[in-house]
């Protein structure tokens, strides 16, 4: 273990639940569980280190394009913490990538997420029950799986990168509004999506990239890829303007926590820096979401 790692290691403690999170000039709560966080070295410059810098810095040394994701983290304050009392205490960030297919998220998850990415697991749809009301069971509880998965990463190392929104209500929903589903099958996945999203069961993301590229290039990079084959890729194509309407009243709710496109530069510092959300989920969320798209 080299002297960075080894001194970064030595640093670490938990920092207690009374610590405090700042975003600007407000304060909240952090999480109910204790987090990791690292003592300042005197002997180092006075900059704030958190465990998970310290983790980028061991795992992603002399790993060429992960370096960039390495130095936004340790640069950028949404992904720090600091001893108990420490008004500059942040907690760390859920990042959602999203688009039609064929609009680079997984390709920029990977290059951009490097460690921290989650990619997108294909479900295997002779699983999918027959009976309607059953689906929509599968359809959430397949969500909620993937959303506690992604609690667990976000615990662990702070910030993730998902693949693909667990949220994901917005399929059905899309489907119905390009009148692909009957209103049958988005009524009965809504209903069991508000019961999950009321008790926590699963969330918003603190902050989505969106790809908002057209259908054109859509196309062209269909017809480019030659080691995916996108059956569903005609249907997908035209979710597309429902999708941006979907994530365009994601962003009403909490202005600034969606982007539209996939930023070429990756996770900038500014970028992690807008921080959690006030609110993740709950019954009143979801309502003033669906309100929106009335």
């Amino acid at each position: 273990m080299n002297r960075t790692a080894r001194s970064a290691k030595d640093n670490v403690r938990i920092v207690p639940m009374t610590a405090t999170a700042t975003i600007g000039a407000k304060t909240r709560a952090a999480p109910r569980m204790g987090r990791i966080a690292l003592r300042r070295d005197t002997r180092t410059p006075p900059l704030l280190w958190s465990a998970t810098t310290a983790a980028a810095h061991a795992a992603l040394s002399c790993r060429g394009a992960e370096d960039a994701i390495a130095e936004s983290v340790r640069r950028a304050g949404s992904v720090r913490t600091t001893p108990p009392g420490s008004r500059d205490s942040l907690r760390p960030v859920i990042v959602v990538v999203e688009g039609p297919s064929g609009a680079g998220k997984t390709t920029w998850c990977r290059r951009h997420g490097g460690p921290y990415a989650l990619l997108e697991e294909l479900p295997d749809h002779s699983t999918v029950p027959a009976d309607p009301e059953a689906a929509a069971r599968f359809w959430v509880e397949r969500n909620v799986a993937r959303w506690h998965q992604v609690l667990e990463r976000e615990q662990r190392d702070g910030l993730i990168v998902v693949d693909v929104d667990p949220f994901k209500l917005h399929y059905v929903w899309t489907l119905w509004r390009t009148g692909q589903v009957p209103r049958l099958d988005w009524d009965l996945q809504r209903e069991a999506s508000r019961k999950a999203f009321s008790a926590g069961e699963y969330a918003l993301a603190d902050l989505y990239f969106v790809s908002d590229i057209d259908e054109a290039t859509l196309r062209a990079r269909r017809d480019a890829d030659a080691t995916r084959t996108r059956g569903g890729f005609e249907r997908h194509v035209q979710l597309r303007d429902a999708l941006l309407r979907w994530y365009g009243a994601i962003d009403e709710l909490e202005p600034g926590h969606v982007r539209f496109g996939l930023p070429d530069t990756g996770l900038t510092p500014d970028l992690l820096a807008i921080g959690p959300r006030r609110v993740r989920s709950g019954a009143a969320l979801f309502d003033r979401l669906l309100a929106r798209l009335d």
